[in-house]
């Protein structure tokens, strides 16, 4: 009996209907690109001092003197400044004791005309506020995405191999005329003969099955999966937008900071598409965050005053988290059974925005210590790569299509017992692509 890409291996591999596909769903990726990390740019801190009391003329709009001079004439940092003894004289004299800034901040513009920080002045005290805003847009992010789902289905078709396991077997048929159409490729006569592909058209009518997201944990299996899958989106998420995050803390240019980091994840795209096929799946997802891992803890090694060592393992420990990135998208649709694949990569987006959300405080950890939010991120990093071990490797295998088919975890559980079957209420239960109902 032929599976479904039997079937429907006479459209071919990439056609103008695959690539239609493709430049329809890389459009709606392309704003990502610079909206996730606009965020670099809008709320970095710019060089700032206390605002000169009006005492004193110390500060003044045309003075000739570079910004950190003047910083330092007014005070002993960036959120204090010397207090004006006297109020009459033209000058005011400076004391040896400090105020805070009672007048509110100069920000230099040398780098930006404004950010939000200096617009709404989110320093010193307020500097609690940028981690704060930058994690609301993250928030801004998940909500986006659950909403804008609903919305793509309606520009992009249905998948045939999804909608036969619904039982709704005229609307594939017309699915893969459209696409043959497209294609410019005959149709046979007849697409499924009877009693062919049963394993696909089993829930029809009034047996047609609806799977929730519980049907995610239903399983020790599905379990084990989607809570791995919650972590390992969640760790790599907070690490890859935490090292794109942290580069305007890095030394240098920012925006040449900022373009070799997006350069670095375009060679790592290509490299990891040409490697997918080569090596097991969980062997390259644990090689990638290990590298990664290691390579950020390195940092934690290297002393403060080397700028330059540090911002060479940053970028070069963000070549290991962008590819796994790139990575866990096929990983874990592979992973996930057809009838609840969108729900679980659903699931598991929400770990990643749940990963983005934290990483601007781990960063705002680095105002106190520099090498701790590399610590941090390669601990996530290290565990993720242990945890992606337990997941089966799908390279060369058919997609699942029923709870059941979903290859089991690398770990002690036994085999789903009956009464977990029937827990999922699946009507055609097959294993190893074999029973029949």
């Amino acid at each position: 009996m032929r599976d479904f890409g039997e079937i429907t291996s006479f459209l071919g591999n990439y056609g103008p209907f695959q690539m239609l596909i493709i430049v329809l769903l890389s459009l709606s990726a392309i704003p990502c690109g610079y909206m996730g990390v606009i965020v670099v740019f809008v709320s970095d801190t710019p060089e700032h001092h206390c605002r000169a009391s009006t005492d004193s003329t110390l500060d003044r709009t045309h003075d000739p003197d570079p910004f950190p001079e003047r910083r330092r004439r007014i005070g002993p940092d960036s959120c204090s400044r010397y207090r004006v003894r006297g109020t009459g004289s033209e000058t005011g004299e400076l004391a040896n004791d400090t105020e805070g800034c009672e007048d509110g901040w100069v920000y230099s513009t040398d780098k930006y005309t404004a950010t939000i920080v200096s617009e709404w002045g989110l320093v010193c005290d307020n500097a609690w506020k940028v981690p704060f805003s930058t994690s609301l847009f993250y928030v801004g992010v998940l909500i986006g995405s659950l909403i804008s789902g609903q919305l793509s289905d309606r520009l992009i078709p249905e998948s045939p191999r999804w909608l036969l396991q619904k039982g709704r077997v005229e609307e594939a048929e017309l699915v893969i005329h459209n696409a043959a159409k497209r294609n410019r490729i005959p149709v046979p006569e007849v697409l499924f003969k009877p009693g062919e592909c049963l394993e696909l058209m089993q829930n029809t009518g009034e047996n047609e099955q609806t799977y929730t997201y519980m049907d995610l944990i239903r399983t020790r299996n599905m379990w084990n999966i989607t809570s791995l899958g919650i972590f390992i989106w969640m760790s790599v998420a907070m690490v890859f937008y935490g090292l794109s995050l942290n580069t305007s803390n890095l030394n240098g240019n920012i925006y040449l900071n900022c373009f070799i980091s997006a350069a670095i994840d375009i060679v790592v795209y290509v490299a990891t598409w040409l490697l997918v096929n080569q090596m097991p799946r969980p062997i390259l997802l644990f090689s990638t965050l290990m590298f990664c891992g290691i390579t950020i803890l390195i940092i934690g090694l290297v002393p403060e005053d080397m700028h330059v060592m540090f911002q060479v393992l940053g970028l070069v420990g963000k070549v290991g988290v962008s590819a796994a990135y790139c990575f866990i998208y096929m990983f874990f649709t592979e992973l996930i059974p057809t009838v609840v694949r969108n729900m679980g990569l659903g699931v598991d987006s929400t770990g990643s925005r749940i990963g983005s959300i934290l990483c601007p405080y781990v960063i705002y950890i680095g105002v106190y210590s520099k090498i701790l939010p590399y610590l941090i991120f390669g601990t996530f990093c290290l565990m993720a790569a242990v945890l992606s071990l337990f997941l089966p490797d799908t390279r060369n295998r058919k997609l699942p299509n029923l709870i059941s088919q979903a290859q089991p975890i690398r770990s002690c559980c036994p085999e789903k017992t009956a009464t977990e079957k029937a827990d999922t209420s699946e009507g055609c239960q097959e294993m190893d692509n074999s029973a029949t109902c």
